[in-house]
């Protein structure tokens, strides 16, 4: 389980405002993913050593192909400049 000196931590380095409520509510979210991660770490997978031996498998060529009309593109664009799309600092919608 989480602590919440441990949450308000993290809740601070992705810059999260967190009351009481949703303080618990995170703690429970966070500490199941972290009981699932550990589930997942101890689970028994039979011929394990033959993950990571250097086998190759085949891919396809890369082959360059024709692109859609850069006014097409940006049709639908909230904002667009010199035929780039404009997008806000953060992803923000730019009004």
């Amino acid at each position: 389980m989480i602590t919440y000196d441990e949450l308000r931590k993290i809740a601070a380095l992705a810059k999260l405002s967190l009351d009481g409520e949703d303080m618990a509510a995170l703690a429970a979210d966070v500490g199941e993913i972290i009981e699932f991660a550990e589930a997942v770490a101890g689970a028994d997978i039979p011929d394990a050593e033959s993950v990571g031996t250097g086998e190759t498998y085949p891919l396809r060529e890369d082959v360059p192909g024709l692109s859609a009309p850069r006014d097409d593109i940006l049709r639908n664009a909230a904002q667009s400049s010199g035929g780039y799309f404009v997008a806000g600092k953060t992803g923000r919608r730019l009004t």
